[in-house]
């Protein structure tokens, strides 16, 4: 943040060839000195403020190189954190694609032992194998409730406006003398 002091302190810089330095601090121990250890010559006080401005210019330069370094270190250390957080992310929608993928296979099996028909394995799918047998279970004996059942006569009972089952089984019955 440039003040006024920064451009005093730059024109300083350019005009100082570093000749002073040497000079007051030669003279500041010849020179009488007041109670609070500062020299009581006017001139002596100057250049040691125009020392002293200078040493807070370059110490204030190197501050600003290392909030830079800061920054710059700062961004790349967020930049790798976000790419760790979307592998991080990746891996665990992976980790949930493949675990669905198990519970699928598993539900075909046990949809499989059950006699149920592929598209309802939807229905089986569960987090544990136990529940997906109770789950395949009540299906299958829903479907079991579904099913038409035979007759006496060995024909469907059929669904509302569909064939019976075996149209011809009384036919044959009769043929065989049953």
């Amino acid at each position: 943040m440039p003040d006024g002091n920064d451009v005093q302190e730059t024109q300083v810089d350019e005009t100082d060839t570093g000749t002073e330095d040497m000079g007051a601090e030669s003279s500041e121990s010849t020179t009488p000195q007041s109670n609070d250890g500062l020299p009581d010559d006017p001139e002596e006080l100057k250049k040691a403020v125009f020392r002293l401005r200078r040493e807070n210019a370059s110490w204030r330069t190197k501050l600003r190189e290392l909030e830079k370094n800061f920054q710059e270190t700062k961004a790349a250390a967020d930049s790798k954190k976000t790419d760790l957080e979307k592998l991080q992310e990746q891996v665990a929608q992976l980790a949930a694609e493949n675990k669905r993928f198990k519970q699928l296979e598993a539900a075909k099996g046990i949809a499989k032992e059950f006699s149920l028909p592929i598209d309802l394995v939807e229905f089986v799918v569960a987090d544990d194998e136990d529940e997906m047998r109770e789950r395949a279970e009540k299906l299958a004996a829903q479907i079991m409730k579904s099913k038409p059942k035979a007759t006496a006569d060995g024909m469907g009972a059929g669904r509302r406006g569909s064939a019976p089952q075996k149209a011809n089984a009384w036919f044959e019955a009769l043929l065989r003398g049953e």
